[in-house]
């Protein structure tokens, strides 16, 4: 029990200190969303796809819809990490601990469902080719 309560003590002040260190920087934002973000890729890259007017009203309309959805989950997820470790320097029981990670584990289930609708409706919307070229510029800039 003391190895488990010691192995999270320490992941917590790693996260910290690769969040100190990067300034909330990629390695931050990869910790905290796993998924891939492309509408980012779109936005940064978009003259490499050539997006018809057609689909680049499509893809405005689903990040207009579904931005600030994901980003204030991914606010609550802070709000929640921020808590427990307060509570873990109160004195907080493994049990009240797990309160807060399945608390931040539903957000991140909602989050992983929507990012997953997101590719679905970049599958819709981009050709095969607009797709392949997304899906390379992802891994070569994010990856």
């Amino acid at each position: 029990m003391k190895l488990k309560i010691l192995s999270f003590a320490a992941m917590l002040a790693i996260t910290n200190l690769t969040t100190a260190a990067s300034g909330y920087g990629v390695q931050a934002r990869v910790a905290q969303q796993p998924m891939p973000s492309l509408m980012r890729v779109i936005k940064r890259h978009a003259d490499q796809l050539n997006l018809s007017d057609e689909q680049n009203t499509q893809l405005a309309a689903w990040h207009d819809q579904n931005h600030g959805v994901v980003h204030g989950k991914l606010a609550e997820i802070q709000a929640i990490r921020k808590e427990m470790q307060q509570a873990v320097i109160d004195g907080a029981n493994r049990a009240q601990i797990n309160g807060y990670i399945a608390r931040m584990d539903a957000l991140r289930d909602q989050i992983v469902s929507t990012k997953l609708a997101c590719r679905n409706t970049m599958r819709a919307v981009l050709d095969d080719g607009q797709w392949q070229t997304l899906a390379r510029l992802y891994r070569e800039n994010l990856m």
